[in-house]
């Protein structure tokens, strides 16, 4: 849609491209009226408790996400939009009530499925002012213009339809009044999706046009389903081939980069020398990250909307009468539980040229199948999760807005991370006009003549006197500043971090709540990373946000735990980015995801789950050797020569009496193979003369575990290279 008619001459700068959902359409910009039944629209701020949300995310290509951020968001002159991250997400809710605090029309449930895309919020900038395709120079745009970050819903479908003009008519997102049914399995249950395997979880079906400039007219279709089951069948190893060689590279590839961004991961126990804090700079971005994620989760910050409110217009409806860049914020007022939804998880896409939801947002596909609605891609979600949280939304506020021009205007000034804030006028200016950081971009309302008029401006040290002044006189309103150099406290402690990892925290808010009560002691803090709220500059932060996908935070959020309830937690969390050994089927499972690799449903193992498991080998070692010639001495009892027969076949290191200094506990993988196959020969040649239950049958079984004791965790490299290599061989 367009905010005027086209000049016969376009600006240079000006998008002459579609700004819509329906950007891919071939026949051009046709305008879909299929809302469902007429309805009020419903004014926010509304409550919704008990709100249980299911997020998919789902690999895009990131180039594609920057063109539709762009497009959709474009705000020439005024500001820049650019994707965060490489995923879009399937998000899911249901909410069992929703409540307006303006309109008292009582409450009501309903369900919504929405395609989010994350992005980045810039102050407007030149095309040619930073040199994008160098990393220094991406990181010098993200300290001068990042302002905050927010996620952009692309699709939208709800099942009730007063719910959807709602949504589209005051917060500007396109919605579709669409049936959402998911099949007795509670997967949509208010109480979290149940453990399903096998079987289709949730669907969406909505009115589209099968096909344009046919004469066709609107269907109900099923758009998208979410489901368990396996793309192909299990003996399919051809299939499961063609999957890992197409999809196997892309899991590769997010796995390194998600580990590059990370960097090099804290240590998180005390040593002689105190506790050891982050090393190196992308570790300090990832904490920087993972604190502003615990301020969203304890409610602290509020969680940012984007969406493009437009009005066609009547005489030229290929044009919008009016447009608006809507801000809408939601803020979790109690989270209850996080959990990872560890089923290997599909969201299967139809195509109709009305939804062009995998064009228009570059998702990655996993695998193409034809069904009865046609053809049907499938896509992996990626680390999926659900939680549940009593949630508040304000309501949304227009930023910029052009009604008969195609020029843009600010018509809100929020505060942002990274950008504008409020202050107490009088105080701000004496404090500026005392010690000013100079210049200082200042923001302000001037009551002239009835009306008010907004100023912004670089404050200088010689204008605070005359704006007090005005202050005075009470002809100055709203004063902001944008201070990049401003300190902001950050919960971002080492130890208040790992103190989240480790042990059950039952409610992220009130530890949040009292880490600050605590911070006092931060100045008995002999290194920074001791504090629990260190200072930090508002730009450092926002180079912070530039360096780290939200998909990198969330798996790591997902696998430490953070908010799981007590009763469900496991003994140890997880690796950082691990992946389900399911996602290229059971064909292949065993040789790329080794058994005795795995913690769960998922690879590789974690730090901890590995420290373990070798601690209870070291154990088990000993009690290995010990049984072992127990059970030989047994023997002895109905074969006289049956130990020195096992001293002949099995090593000569693992004899009854050990020597000085070999321990069970070190010896290495291929000595436990030198057991196993000793064990193997003397159980062999002991049918019919020993005891089978008492002799054979306890020593088959520590051959089994000698077997075990064979398998090696030391990688000659990382979890992605380890992963690509053994794709190489299989694909190959």
């Amino acid at each position: 849609a367009r905010s005027a008619p086209l000049p016969e001459v376009p600006p240079a700068d000006w998008d002459t491209g579609v700004d819509d959902d329906l950007s891919a359409l071939p026949m051009g910009n046709l305008f879909n009226t299929a809302r469902g039944a007429a309805a009020e629209a419903v004014s926010g701020p509304f409550a919704l408790p008990n709100t249980t949300i299911r997020v998919l995310p789902l690999l895009a290509d990131p180039v594609v996400l920057n063109r539709f951020a762009e497009r959709y968001l474009g705000v020439q002159g005024q500001a820049r939009f650019e994707a965060w991250g490489s995923f879009v997400y399937l998000i899911a809710f249901t909410y069992p009530q929703r409540s307006s605090e303006v309109n008292n029309v009582g409450t009501f449930a309903h369900r919504e499925v929405n395609f989010a895309v994350p992005v980045k919020w810039y102050d407007w900038y030149e095309a040619g002012d930073y040199d994008l395709a160098q990393a220094e120079e991406r990181e010098r745009r993200d300290r001068e213009k990042l302002l905050g970050v927010a996620l952009v819903n692309a699709f939208s479908f709800v099942d009730d339809p007063m719910v959807a003009i709602t949504s589209s008519e005051i917060d500007g997102v396109p919605t579709l009044s669409a049936e959402i049914q998911s099949p007795p399995s509670l997967w949509m249950d208010p109480a979290g999706p149940a453990k399903q395997k096998g079987e289709s979880l949730l669907s969406v079906s909505s009115l589209v046009l099968p096909s344009i400039g046919v004469g066709a007219g609107g269907e109900r279709k099923v758009l998208l389903n979410v489901s368990t089951a396996a793309l192909l069948p299990a003996e399919d190893e051809a299939g499961w081939r063609e999957v890992a060689d197409k999809w196997g590279p892309q899991l590769v590839a997010d796995l390194k980069r998600k580990r590059d961004q990370r960097g090099v991961r804290q240590e998180q126990w005390s040593t002689g020398a105190g506790w050891q804090g982050p090393s190196g700079k992308r570790a300090s971005s990832f904490d920087h990250v993972r604190a502003l994620a615990l301020a969203v989760l304890s409610g602290e910050q509020p969680l940012s909307t984007l969406a493009l409110k437009q009005f066609r217009d009547a005489e030229q409806t290929d044009s919008a009468c009016y447009q608006s860049i809507v801000l809408g914020r939601q803020r979790i007022k109690h989270l209850h539980e996080v959990h990872e939804i560890e089923e290997s998880t599909h969201v299967l896409i139809a195509r109709y040229p009305t939804q062009p939801i995998k064009d228009l947002l570059g998702l990655r596909v996993k695998l193409r199948q034809f069904g009865s609605e046609g053809m049907v891609e499938a896509f992996e979600a990626i680390r999926p999760f659900w939680l549940r949280a009593d949630l508040a939304e304000d309501l949304g506020c227009g930023l910029f807005e052009r009604a008969g021009t195609q020029d843009w205007g600010l018509t809100h000034r929020p505060e942002q991370l990274a950008g504008w804030r409020s202050l107490p006028t009088a105080a701000a200016l004496e404090g500026l006009a005392a010690d000013p950081v100079v210049p200082t971009r200042v923001g302000y309302g001037l009551w002239i003549e009835g009306r008010v008029e907004r100023v912004e401006r670089d404050l200088q040290a010689r204008d605070c006197e005359r704006l007090l002044a005005l202050e005075r006189k009470g002809e100055l309103r709203n004063l902001m500043i944008k201070a990049r150099r401003d300190l902001r406290s950050v919960l971002a402690g080492t130890r208040v971090l790992n103190h989240i990892d480790r042990v059950h925290v039952p409610d992220l808010a009130a530890y949040v709540n009292a880490q600050k009560i605590s911070s006092e002691r931060d100045r008995d803090a002999t290194a920074a990373y001791e504090q629990r709220l260190p200072q930090l500059e508002v730009r450092d932060l926002a180079v912070d946000l530039g360096r780290i996908d939200p998909a990198t935070v969330l798996d790591s959020i997902i696998s430490r735990q953070w908010g799981r309830p007590a009763t469900a937690r496991e003994p140890f969390e997880k690796h950082d980015f691990a992946l389900n050994i399911d996602a290229l089927g059971p064909a292949l499972r065993d040789r790329i995801f080794p058994q005795d690799e795995r913690q769960g449903a998922f690879w590789p193992r974690s730090r901890d789950f590995k420290v373990a498991r070798d601690h209870e080998r070291q154990g088990l070692a000993w009690q290995l050797w010990d049984q072992v010639w127990m059970l030989v001495k047994l023997g002895v009892n109905t074969d006289p020569d049956y130990q020195a027969r096992a001293q002949t076949h099995l090593p000569s290191w693992f004899g009854p009496k050990l020597r000085r200094p070999a321990k069970p506990a070190d010896w290495k993988p291929k000595q436990w193979q030198q057991v196993a196959a000793g064990l193997a020969t003397l159980i062999a040649e002991s049918d019919g003369q020993v005891d089978w239950r008492t002799v054979i049958s306890p020593l088959d079984h520590w051959r089994k575990v000698a077997l075990q004791m064979t398998a090696s965790e030391d990688w000659h490299g990382q979890a992605h290279q380890v992963f690509s290599e053994r794709l190489g061989k299989i694909t190959k």
